[in-house]
């Protein structure tokens, strides 16, 4: 695999990839501001798609429950430390 400057990887912005996919959202900037990006017009595009398609954190379904096991052997359940 092969990577690009600029946030760009195998030839596609990885920034509209994630807001496309609804795993992010565009900071707005007022207009003229120097520090968007250059890509801003594509992102907030494609943050509106995926408002419209309803993916991601966009979706009305509820977010499945993620469970986290600690592993790290440090617990105050611990019988044998």
């Amino acid at each position: 695999m092969s990577s690009c400057l600029n946030g760009e990887f195998c030839c596609r912005n990885v920034a509209e990839a994630l807001v496309s996919k609804g795993l992010a959202t565009v900071v707005r900037y007022r207009q003229g501001d120097d520090q968007r990006s250059s890509c801003y017009d594509d992102l907030l595009k494609a943050e509106d798609r995926a408002e419209k398609k309803a993916v991601g954190m966009h979706s009305k379904k509820d977010s499945p429950v993620i469970r986290v096991a600690d592993i790290s052997g440090v617990s105050h359940y611990c019988h044998s430390c």
